[in-house]
C-alpha cells in the first residue's frame, strides 16, 4: 500500500462504478496487448457491489469473457459450496453471469492437504509467469491490517521463493472453528501491472489509517508488505476514509 493513490467516493456504489471501469481498461489493455488477461480478485463479500456492477450493464457488454483468466488472491479449503468459500461466493455473484469459461478459473484444489494445495496452485499460476503476472489485482484490507490470507505475524509475510502457501486463519479471522486457507504471496501480489484495494465501511478506518499513515511496520499491517512498481489505487468510501481526513480524530485502534 506504500505511495498509493486513494479515490474517495461518497457512497459504496459510486466506488463500485469507478473500479469497475478501472478493471474493464486493465482488461481491455491486456487484451489489445497479447490477446488474452489474467486477474486475481478478493472474496469475502466486501466487494458485492463491484462484482455486481461488473455482471450488469454496461461493464458486462465491454469485456469478451472469454478470453480473461481468473485466479484468486486466497481461499478457505472447503467446497465451493461452502458458504465460505471464496470461489464459490465470486462464481455465483459474478463470473457465472458473465460466461469466463469454468477452465479458465484457476483456483486451489481445496480437496487436498493444505500444503500439497498451495504447492498445486503455485504450479497452476506458473501459466502466468515466474512468478505469475497478473493484469489487475483486488485485494481488500482487513481491520487488523491483513489482505488476501497474509495475516499479523504469520511466516507467510516473508515468503519469497513461493507463489502460494497454506496458512492457518487466526481465530479472529475464523468464526467457526480452526480453518486453513492458501494466499498468494508478496512477490506475486507486488508483481502484478495493476493492484486495486476495495476498502469500504467504517470499520475499516482505523486499519486503513495506520496502513497509509501509520509507520513502516508490516509485521503488524501485512497489508504494508503489498509493494508494486506502479503506485497501488485504494477505492474508498467516505466511512472508510475519515480517518485520512481527520487524521488526529479518535479512530478505535484496529
Amino acid at each position: 500500500m506504500t505511495r498509493a493513490r486513494c479515490a474517495v467516493f461518497a457512497t459504496v456504489a459510486e466506488a463500485a462504478e469507478a473500479a469497475a471501469r478501472d478493471f474493464v481498461d486493465a482488461v481491455r489493455g491486456a487484451l489489445a496487448e497479447r490477446g488474452w488477461a489474467a486477474v486475481a480478485v478478493a472474496g469475502g463479500g466486501s466487494p458485492a457491489a463491484l462484482y455486481a456492477r461488473l455482471a450488469g450493464t454496461p461493464w458486462r457488454e465491454r469485456v469478451p469473457w472469454a478470453r480473461l483468466w481468473v485466479a484468486w488472491t486466497d481461499e478457505r479449503l472447503v467446497p465451493p459450496a461452502h458458504p465460505r468459500s471464496n470461489v464459490g461466493w465470486v462464481n455465483r455473484v459474478w463470473l457465472d453471469r458473465v460466461d469466463v469459461p469454468p477452465t479458465q478459473r484457476v483456483a486451489p484444489p481445496w480437496a487436498a492437504p493444505p500444503a500439497r494445495a498451495a504447492a498445486a496452485y503455485a504450479d497452476a499460476l506458473e501459466r502466468f509467469g515466474s512468478p505469475p503476472v497478473f493484469d489487475w489485482v483486488l485485494l481488500g484490507l482487513g481491520s487488523d491490517g491483513h489482505t488476501a490470507s497474509l495475516f499479523p505475524y504469520d511466516p507467510a509475510l516473508w515468503v519469497r521463493d513461493r507463489w502460494a502457501v497454506a496458512v492457518r486463519a487466526p481465530a479472529a479471522a475464523a468464526p467457526l472453528g480452526p480453518e486453513w486457507r492458501v494466499t498468494l504471496t508478496p512477490p506475486v501480489l507486488s508483481a502484478a501491472r495493476r493492484v486495486v484495494f476495495w476498502v469500504v465501511g467504517a470499520e475499516k478506518a482505523a486499519a486503513v489509517r495506520h496502513a497509509l499513515l501509520g509507520p513502516w511496520d508490516p509485521v503488524r499491517y501485512p497489508v504494508q508488505v503489498v509493494r508494486p512498481a506502479g503506485p497501488p489505487v485504494v477505492y474508498l468510501d467516505a466511512a472508510a476514509a475519515r480517518g485520512l481526513y481527520h487524521p488526529t480524530a479518535p479512530v478505535p485502534p484496529p
